[in-house]
Parts: structure tokens; sequence; C-alpha cells
């Protein structure tokens, strides 16, 4: 949530389901993965969230 990158893409290990926490390689923030995927859906529910896909080819 934090920078935007997700795991599993640009070369970054992809988390498994027990993955629960992990820190980010970009941004170094630490994530609670129920965490970051509710604030994820909020943001998308109050249209605020961007697919940072998106965010690049703008």
């Amino acid at each position: 949530h934090q920078c935007g990158s997700i795991m599993g893409q640009n070369s970054y290990k992809k988390l498994t389901l027990k993955d629960r926490e992990w820190t980010c390689p970009i941004c170094q923030t630490h994530h609670i993965r129920d965490w970051n995927a509710a604030v994820n859906i909020l943001e998308k529910g109050l249209g605020k969230w961007q697919n940072p896909k998106i965010k690049e080819a703008a």
C-alpha cells in the first residue's frame, strides 16, 4: 500500500498465503497482510486507490 510496489513483480519474491508480515524491499515499510489488504479495499471503495501499473503509464 505505501509505495505501490507489488510483491512477485520486478524480480521480488512472491508472497505465499503463510506470509502474514513482510518488509517492502522498495520503501522498507513493514506490512501486515490483512491490514494492508483492508487499507487497499477501503481506498478502492473511496475512489482513492490507483493501480500502480496505470500510475507508471501516466
